[in-house]
């Protein structure tokens, strides 16, 4: 499982962001005072961790991440641009699937309802997408929203954390389709960094989405909904 990745990663003297992380850190700071103009508080300063992660990856892994965030943020400005909203999560997510080239499965849209979280996962599980109803329930930093696979991010209990990653993993391989996440009861979620705050997560489907490619037609990443019940809290963890 990616926990074995937090092993990996002494906190120590905190090398300087390279050329990449640099750029990427002016692009959150740029989204976090467009965010706010849309009613959106969020938190852009790195955990120690997710900065050192990102100093020790691949020049092409750094400019993967500067450049997905890029066209994400692309997007939203140009939904605002043409006077669309972009707490519309159907509209936001159709205009990026549109943007890359993905093509999702058939009426996913309509298991989506408005008040949900959606997130989109690359094959590494590193979020590449996340709506507004995501960011708003979400208290921690989006610089490792970026870096860091969503099980090195967010700790869970064993069991959860396996049934998710298996189910997820499932769909990466199987022939497309949208799908509920089985045995799908809310839980307790623990960001690892930062305050330590914790959330109650329902997931609801899972969905791949194909590239419009001829060339690569295969699933490049996944669509998830959940629900973030109540605010963050902080208290001891079961388990």
């Amino acid at each position: 499982m990616k926990d074995r990745r937090l092993l990996q990663v002494r906190v120590g003297v905190q090398r300087p962001l390279p050329l990449a992380g640099r750029r990427l850190r002016e692009q959150i700071d740029s989204f976090v005072v467009w965010a706010e103009d849309c009613g959106l508080q969020i938190k852009s300063r790195a955990s120690d961790y997710a900065h050192q992660v990102f100093c020790r990856l691949r020049i092409q892994d750094q400019r993967r991440i500067l450049r997905s965030f890029q066209t994400y943020f692309e997007v939203l400005k140009t939904l605002r641009q043409r006077g669309q909203d972009p707490w519309d999560s159907k509209r936001f997510l159709w205009a990026y699937l549109s943007k890359h080239q993905l093509q999702p499965c058939s009426a996913v849209l309509r298991h989506i309802e408005g008040n949900e979280a959606l997130e989109i996962f690359s094959r590494d599980y590193t979020q590449v997408f996340r709506n507004f109803q995501f960011l708003e329930a979400y208290s921690g930093s989006l610089f490792d929203l970026l870096v860091l696979d969503w099980m090195t991010l967010f700790r869970r209990e064993v069991a959860a954390q396996e049934k998710l990653f298996l189910q997820m993993e499932a769909s990466f391989r199987q022939s497309p389709s949208v799908q509920e996440f089985v045995d799908s009861e809310a839980h307790q979620v623990q960001s690892r960094f930062g305050k330590s705050e914790f959330y109650f997560v329902q997931h609801l489907i899972r969905s791949p989405l194909l590239s419009r490619e001829k060339r690569r037609r295969r699933v490049e990443n996944l669509l998830v909904s959940s629900r973030w019940l109540g605010s963050p809290s902080r208290f001891s963890f079961a388990g």
